[in-house]
């Protein structure tokens, strides 16, 4: 698995790297939270982890365009 650090000497422009520690956290606490919470209700769960897809998908899309 590539690391933040990694993958932030590959990029070149200051704002693509804020882009990508802001994804990389993001995706983080997404993992850390994958599993049901006490008892959560599966849809409630899945629309959690929808939500979740969501946002990273967003991040991901401001880092393309920042590293441009």
């Amino acid at each position: 698995m590539l690391s933040y650090d990694s993958a932030a000497k590959v990029v070149r422009k200051t704002p693509a790297k804020a882009a990508l520690k802001d994804y990389m956290a993001a995706w983080s606490a997404t993992l850390s939270g994958i599993r049901p919470s006490g008892e959560e209700s599966k849809i409630t769960c899945n629309a959690r982890q929808a939500q979740a897809n969501s946002r990273l998908d967003e991040l991901w899309a401001k880092f393309e365009l920042e590293n441009r």
